[in-house]
């Protein structure tokens, strides 16, 4: 992961600020959303985890379009 990660951001697509522990933060809220809406929303951390990518892609890739 932290090869691909350095990957990520030489092609400018990761923001330079993402840390391979974000990946454990990300888990972790992602497992609190699942626990938290179970059957009632059992979709609701397809969102959640599409909103985290988007906020780890560098401004440059937003703007870019890329």
């Amino acid at each position: 992961m932290v090869r691909l990660i350095g990957r990520a951001k030489a092609t400018s697509r990761l923001r330079e600020d993402f840390d391979p522990a974000d990946l454990v933060l990300m888990h972790m809220a992602n497992a609190g959303v699942v626990n938290a809406t179970g059957d009632a929303a059992p979709d609701a951390w397809r969102r959640v985890v599409a909103l985290m990518v988007q906020s780890f892609e560098a401004p440059a890739a937003r703007l870019a379009g890329a």
